[in-house]
């Protein structure tokens, strides 16, 4: 049974509410102001919060304002009710975060297809976060086990057959050997420097003396950097003839000589990952505003609205059909980049045609 909590000092009005939602099966309390309502909110945690603006010591917004600071009743559905029908002050109140906002006098069943409307939303939330945290959890369970034991089983089978087969095989085998266990190693290596590299970033977010340093780099010669990185990845994809550029001359940007090279690898490896030999990667620069964005497309197998909507940390989307090394961590460390240097990574895709990435580098 969804909960309801009514606030409203008008005891008439309040005591309608209450009978006309709990005659719909909910269950309902009152509070006859501002205080009380938050009070009760935080002992109860309704579902779904109806309350009056125009109250005395405390109005509507006061007890908005105080709800969303309340954990449990952080992201609850609240409908504001009003006496007020002009559209400012519809505007007011969602600025203000209200889910939705009624005025009276309203008609019974406009006030009760609000609540059943936000408590559908609610379960729609959740079942999604659910769906996501199965995700994420399988993609954890299955591909972080994955990507350390797999260069490990290629280093301790080789360092065994080494070991067992030494006096037997010759020089150019034990060279053979000796770079696959080498190559397992780097790829180890860069699993975990990405989860270290991650984790680093996450800090350095929260940290607002980093933050300022972050805010004042600055670095010249962006195209410069775009170029050699650019070919440096295709040249080892073995791809160089379907790389091209189109840059237009750049102003410094907020972002220093390294990390802008973490940035343009992740995201120009991926490009060439996921899209066939022979198709273009193009790499765009232009001048938007106060940004220099630099734009990043392939014509590889793309990605759906929602699969953009969910990348982050650990997210690898349609594994058991396509092999794709690494624990998903590339875009969400170039977002947490570009995040600290107040930059924006833009992703727009469309499925089996492949996509495009931006980034929006400040302009100093």
């Amino acid at each position: 049974m969804s909960r309801i909590l009514v606030i409203d000092d008008t005891a008439a009005i309040r005591d309608d509410i209450a009978a006309l939602l709990s005659a719909e099966g909910f269950d309902v309390r009152e509070a006859d102001n501002g205080r009380k309502g938050i009070e009760l909110a935080q002992s109860w945690a309704p579902d779904v919060i109806v309350c009056d603006i125009n109250m005395p010591n405390m109005d509507g917004y006061a007890v908005l304002h105080q709800v969303r600071n309340l954990a449990v009743t952080r992201i609850t559905p609240f409908i504001f009710l009003t006496a007020r029908s002009e559209r400012l002050d519809m505007r007011v109140a969602m600025d203000a975060g209200a889910d939705d906002f009624i005025t009276k006098p309203f008609q019974p069943p406009e006030l009760i297809a609000s609540v059943k409307t936000q408590i559908h939303k609610t379960a729609m939330r959740i079942k999604a976060t659910e769906q996501r945290l199965r995700e994420l959890s399988e993609n954890i369970t299955t591909a972080v086990p994955h990507e350390l034991r797999t260069p490990l089983n290629t280093v301790s089978g080789y360092a065994d057959m080494l070991m067992s087969q030494a006096h037997e095989i010759d020089a150019d085998q034990v060279v053979e050997w000796a770079q696959y266990i080498k190559e397992a190693g780097q790829r180890l290596y860069q699993l975990v420097e990405h989860q270290i590299l991650y984790v680093r970033l996450q800090v350095l977010a929260h940290t607002p003396e980093k933050l300022a340093e972050y805010a004042s780099s600055h670095l010249n010669d962006v195209n410069e950097l775009v170029e050699m990185i650019g070919l440096q990845i295709g040249d080892k994809s073995g791809r160089l003839n379907d790389l091209q550029f189109d840059l237009v001359a750049a102003s410094p940007v907020a972002c220093t000589y390294p990390d802008l090279i973490k940035i343009l690898v992740e995201v120009l490896d991926n490009a060439f990952k996921f899209s066939p030999a022979g198709q273009p990667i193009f790499v765009q620069g232009r001048a938007e505003d106060d940004f220099y964005s630099i734009c990043i497309q392939d014509h590889g197998r793309g990605m759906t609205d929602a699969q953009i909507a969910r990348i982050g940390p650990y997210m690898q989307f349609d594994r058991a059909i396509y092999q794709q090394p690494g624990l998903g961590l590339g875009l969400a460390i170039v977002r947490e980049y570009l995040d600290l240097y107040s930059g924006r990574l833009v992703i727009t895709s469309k499925l089996g045609e492949g996509t495009r990435v931006y980034l929006h580098l400040r302009c100093v």
